[in-house]
């Protein structure tokens, strides 16, 4: 008896030493786990764009909702939030500078072609070669020639468009029909021909309008005309400026002769609005059109029933080439707005675990031109907001969508531009050699208002002298470059 009693306590005892070792086996495993426990990294990717249409914007933060739960699978310790801001075109410039004065640039953000070389000789942007590259491969596409060596610098890529939009002169084509005029004006003597007969036919109520209260896209328009002269803004090389060059000179003056037939309230209307006076049977002729006024267009026309005998197709609303100057003679050229992508190097140092805010961006930036998310973006505003990619543009996903077969002929003026890289020129930016592309002050230079306050007072006074306001802008210019130190 006695025998047993000790057999069952030393079991007992045995059973209780497996027990308690069992359970500082699985806290010692739990210890373990604990200290190899993963670290969750939280990223905020900061976008700055400039894209003003609801539904773009609204399919732009659908991409960086899907993103996000693509690097949460990727990268499951990784916490990543996407602050995508829209900045007025007017002002992404002066928003851009200020940043970088105060090291808060974004990480992403659109840039104007004019305003990179100020910028990277700054050393505030990283080439995006390996991107493009990459990008390219995937949609096993090319980019159109005209915007892909837009930002090429000393052999490297900066930047990349995010789209392409051209310029057109909108008008009335069916008081045009209904005046009997049977052709197009191709130079600038006839545009004020045209102009006239538009204008008195409507009774002089149906004038020309100009965005004077947006002075970003007049300084646009002033380039434009130049160009389609035969001039440009300043020497690549000396930087000197042209604004009183014959070519200048000659654009000032077509700007006064036009100023009788311009709106009196040109002065305060904004561009985008623009557009709705022209569908509210307000005006006749918009100089300054990119092609997302079809949207407007049919939203006033569809929506306001004392406009019920306008309807919104190309036979009421046509869309006319750019025409050119007395010392021109080549094809007209368009203005291409093309806002590139670009990343800045202050990313690189933004390390978060093992990995930087370059790599979030450089990855957002494949994602975003993935060709099933990067039609569903450019679909929201098509024809304007044209694929960057050759055959994408051309792709039946695209211009098979509604509004763009309603304004056919529209879309086909744009094709004609954008496959001859020598009729398209980035705003403010006449001259696109490689020296003309390094010219360092064009930022500032816009930022000036130099051109839009000339283009004023010539409009707005009757006896405003075209060559006086020539010298007087180019005094201003001057004395600009000097105070940058680009001129002694």
């Amino acid at each position: 008896m006695k025998k047993n009693k000790l057999v069952r306590y030393k079991n007992i005892r045995l059973l209780l030493k497996h027990i308690i070792g069992i359970a500082l086996l699985i806290m010692l495993l739990t210890l373990n786990a604990c200290s190899k426990k993963t670290t969750n990294y939280k990223v905020t990717l900061k976008i700055w764009q400039t894209e003003t249409d609801k539904e773009a914007v609204a399919e732009l933060k659908n991409i960086g909702e899907e993103f996000k739960k693509n690097i949460k699978i990727s990268y499951p310790n990784y916490d990543l939030d996407i602050d995508i801001q829209s900045i007025p075109w007017n002002s992404i410039s002066q928003k851009i500078t200020l940043a970088l004065s105060n090291q808060t640039e974004p990480d992403i953000a659109h840039l104007e072609p004019f305003m990179f070389s100020s910028i990277l000789n700054k050393g505030y942007l990283l080439p995006l070669d390996s991107l493009i590259e990459a990008i390219e491969i995937e949609n096993k596409d090319t980019i159109f020639e005209s915007v892909k060596n837009l930002q090429l610098f000393e052999g490297k890529k900066y930047g990349i468009a995010h789209a392409i939009g051209i310029t057109g002169y909108s008008y009335r084509k069916d008081i045009m029909m209904k005046l009997g005029i049977d052709s197009l004006p191709k130079t600038w003597a006839q545009f004020i021909v045209f102009t006239k007969k538009m204008v008195q036919g409507s009774d002089n109520k149906l004038k020309v309008i100009l965005p004077g209260a947006d002075q970003f896209f007049i300084d646009q328009w002033f380039s434009e005309l130049l160009v389609n002269n035969g001039g440009k803004l300043f020497e690549p090389v000396s930087y000197e400026p042209l604004l009183n060059s014959k070519e200048s000179i000659e654009t000032f003056q077509f700007i006064k002769e036009l100023a009788e037939y311009i709106d009196p309230g040109w002065s305060n209307q904004s561009y985008l609005d623009q557009f709705n006076r022209l569908g509210r049977n307000e005006v006749s002729i918009v100089p300054v059109t990119y092609l997302r006024a079809v949207k407007s267009i049919e939203n006033i026309v569809n929506n306001q029933r004392e406009l019920s005998s306008i309807e919104a197709t190309p036979n009421v609303f046509g869309l006319m080439e750019q025409p050119v100057g007395p010392s021109y003679n080549g094809k007209s050229i368009s203005t291409i707005d093309c806002e590139p992508f670009v990343i800045f190097r202050s990313t690189e140092k933004k390390n978060v675990g093992d990995l930087t805010n370059r790599f979030f961006s450089e990855e957002f930036l494949k994602f975003f031109y993935l060709k099933r998310n990067y039609l569903e973006f450019t679909k929201k505003v098509p024809i304007h907001l044209t694929p960057i990619f050759k055959n994408m543009a051309n792709d039946e996903n695209y211009t098979q969508t509604p509004l763009y077969q309603r304004w056919k002929p529209w879309a086909e003026q744009v094709n004609t531009f954008l496959f001859d890289t020598l009729r398209v020129r980035p705003i403010l930016m006449p001259d696109i050699s490689e020296a003309g592309k390094k010219i360092p002050f064009l930022l500032e230079f816009q930022a000036s208002r130099i051109i839009s306050e000339a283009i004023t007072v010539i409009i707005n006074n009757k006896n405003a002298d075209p060559i006086k306001i020539a010298n007087i802008a180019q005094e201003k210019t001057m004395k600009l470059l000097k105070d940058l130190n680009y001129l002694k």
